[in-house]
């Protein structure tokens, strides 16, 4: 009985998260930054306009094309990218869950329980990455390939290799990284784990053909978008150490007890379980690496979220067998306590310090401040600035500047700085609507030149929990010109 209240903890926490993913999916609110800039470029993609546009026009798109595509041929038919991409990146997370669960099926076979580590994940993504569930957002339709890859890799262990596999294999991670470009960390443990196991044949075939396959694949790129796609894709970012050294601690941090699944993990000798073991370390090493990236954020933990839920799952199943076999029954009771920390701490100090964030979702329904700010987005003419691109969107504005992306061009391309500069001190744009971050000099959309160039020239006629409203400061004729 105290065995499964994790189990059910993780179920009810799972139905929370499922009716979070129906109401966003019917909502017209920002949830997510990213939500309204992958709309743009959804648009920009199914009318044929240009993906990779000059930096001079002070907008970067730095992801690869294919999110753009789909989410916007659905979105266009429902006359919506961003609820079209929440519900597809909804049903991805779902179906994660699920894959996850099918993975820990392999590697314990057919005994019960291995529904936990897709209940396990559900939870665990939605506590701990609540602002990615169901968000227009491509990292976790792309992770879902995949996932799949990994169970299918798992699924083969011990049979020979086989070139009709992995080359279904690597076709299948070609298009996920043609969807996100950052989710190296299953490809990575799959060469690792053929590696470590000597198995030089499957090594040499998946190798190969992965060679293949980003080499072609990087030459039709090329061929449809000529060089602009990878300057864009390979612009550089800032990078931090100390950012990254943070991110990665505060993730360790927030997994806590969570973390034992590893060590477990590490002392299994199934063949399977390696696998799992190898993909939890790179996972976890590519989030701290690549977290370190200006304006990187968590999703790039999201692949050790996967591994730690079919871990929890084999833990729960090793835990019971050796609790079923031990008398006396103190010994018994120490080791449920310590499953039941492990399972159980970490996800519920989450709900308790997310509670608050996951009701706004369900408040965001019904809040009529959001409608009165994009009314007053639509009346300030087309010349509007949004650092939140989904109230543009929603308004019906074009994308004049990317904001988000900003600090990253400039750092890349300085004299877009001066660029921009003028723009403000002409009073180009009628309205700029910015977040509460506007004043960082870190992490804020502005450099401090651009930010003191604000100030002096526009002033702040509005302020909702939305947003911060600028309107120019200077003469109208000026205005006009």
């Amino acid at each position: 009985m105290f065995a499964g209240l994790p189990g059910l903890a993780y179920i009810t926490i799972s139905a929370l998260i499922i009716a979070t993913i129906v109401c966003k999916v019917g909502t017209k609110y920002s949830f997510n930054v990213n939500e309204g800039w992958n709309a743009y470029w959804a648009s920009v993609a199914w009318s044929g306009g240009d993906l990779y546009p000059p930096v001079s026009s002070f907008k970067l798109n730095n992801y690869p094309p294919l999110w753009f595509y789909l989410t916007g041929s659905i979105g266009a038919f429902f006359s919506d990218n961003i609820l079209a991409g929440r519900a597809i990146a909804g049903g991805a997370l779902l179906l994660n869950g699920l894959v996850i669960s099918l993975i820990a099926r392999e590697i314990m076979g057919h005994r019960k329980g291995w529904w936990f580590a897709g209940a396990a994940f559900l939870a665990i993504f939605g506590l701990f990455y609540p602002d990615y569930v169901a968000a227009n957002d491509p990292q976790i339709p792309a992770s879902l390939l995949m996932t799949i890859a990994v169970f299918l890799v798992v699924r083969r262990v011990g049979q020979p290799a086989s070139l009709p596999f992995y080359g279904s294999l690597v076709l299948l991670m070609i298009v996920a990284g043609l969807i996100k470009h950052n989710i190296i960390a299953a490809p990575l443990s799959i060469a690792i784990y053929l590696i470590l196991s000597r198995n030089l044949r499957a090594l040499s075939i998946f190798g190969g053909l992965s060679v293949i396959a980003v080499t072609v694949t990087c030459a039709l790129l090329y061929f449809i978008y000529g060089a602009s796609l990878f300057a864009a894709v390979l612009v550089p970012r800032p990078y931090s150490g100390s950012v990254a050294w943070v991110q990665t601690r505060d993730q360790l941090e927030l997994y806590g007890l969570l973390l034992a699944v590893v060590p477990y993990l590490a002392f299994r000798t199934g063949s399977k379980e390696r696998i799992i073991f190898i993909y939890a370390v790179v996972a976890l090493l590519q989030g701290a690496v690549l977290s370190g990236g200006y304006d990187v954020d968590v999703n790039v933990f999201f692949d050790f979220a996967f591994c730690i839920s079919i871990g929890l799952a084999l833990m729960r199943i090793s835990l019971v067998q050796f609790i079923e076999r031990q008398r006396p029954w103190k010994i018994a009771s120490v080791v449920m306590v310590c499953w039941l920390s492990i399972a159980l701490l970490s996800p519920l100090l989450a709900l308790w310090s997310r509670f608050e964030e996951i009701g706004g979702v369900f408040r965001a329904a019904t809040d009529v401040s959001y409608q009165a700010d994009l009314s007053y987005i639509r009346s300030n003419g087309p010349r509007v600035i949004c650092e939140d691109p989904a109230l543009c969107y929603w308004a019906g504005q074009p994308f004049n500047v990317d904001l988000n992306t900003l600090r990253i061009v400039i750092s890349a391309f300085p004299d877009v700085e001066a660029q921009f500069v003028r723009q403000i001190e002409n009073c180009s744009y009628s309205l700029i609507q910015l977040k509460a971050d506007w004043t960082d000099e870190v992490d804020g959309p502005m450099t401090n030149k651009i930010r003191e160039t604000l100030i002096a020239h526009y002033k702040q006629e509005r302020e909702t929990d939305i947003g911060l409203y600028w309107k120019p400061a200077c003469t109208e004729s000026l205005i006009r010109n």
